[in-house]
């Protein structure tokens, strides 16, 4: 999230600003199917779905989305 690693930093707090998430794949995956990434604040957490200006790099190992918190 905004090119932090959760698993190995600490994030800083989201304020209004749009928010960066990259998904990291180990083999290049098929560019025609977008991944389902969605975040929120109670179970089943799909409150938020991230998809905003979507693509995958070159090699199609990283999809990359935007989120605006407002």
């Amino acid at each position: 999230m905004n090119n932090k690693n959760p698993q190995e930093e600490t994030l800083d707090p989201v304020g209004v600003e749009t928010v960066k998430f990259d998904v990291y794949f180990n083999r290049a995956m098929e560019v025609k199917t977008s991944p389902f990434l969605t975040f929120g604040v109670r179970e089943p957490f799909t409150q938020n779905a991230v998809a905003a200006s979507a693509q995958w790099n070159a090699d199609s190992t990283i999809w990359t989305a935007y989120y605006n918190v407002t």
